[in-house]
């Protein structure tokens, strides 16, 4: 596994050094990097609506997902079960690469609904059936 990332870095620098050596030429692609916090592995992500992957985490790095994207203006966007959607719109003109950094927060809303506490109930502190509210005169 380590012997991939060796070669994809060694591919992105011969990339770079190329792409110095010859100024003239515009790339009209970028590399989209999403990198995520622990709880972002194994969330999807989706670029312009369409899913195009799933962060993961490979050794010591960060959970983080890359593919190659023509320039322009993209939606990334992340999702993963029991947290809340991750949404960002990024435009790219002359990036040979594009990081987006995601952090993952639970829905506790949506946990509250499964366990059972209903949003549409207000919560109603319990009264002593002895106790007498007071009566204003009107």
């Amino acid at each position: 596994m380590t012997t991939r990332i060796a070669h994809v870095i060694n591919f992105a620098l011969a990339v770079l050094f190329l792409l110095f050596l010859f100024p003239g030429c515009q790339q009209r692609e970028f590399t989209l990097i999403v990198i995520g916090n622990e709880e972002a592995d194994g969330a999807g992500v989706f670029v312009n609506g369409r899913p195009v992957g799933t962060i993961a985490k490979e050794g010591e790095q960060d959970p983080q997902f890359s593919m190659i994207f023509p320039k322009g203006t993209l939606t990334v966007e992340v999702k993963k079960d029991g947290y809340l959607p991750f949404l960002e719109v990024i435009t790219v003109t002359s990036q040979i690469s594009e990081q987006v950094l995601v952090k993952l927060a639970r829905d506790t809303i949506s946990e509250e609904k499964q366990s059972g506490a209903s949003a549409d109930q207000p919560h109603r502190p319990s009264v002593p059936a002895n106790s007498k509210l007071p009566v204003c005169p009107d």
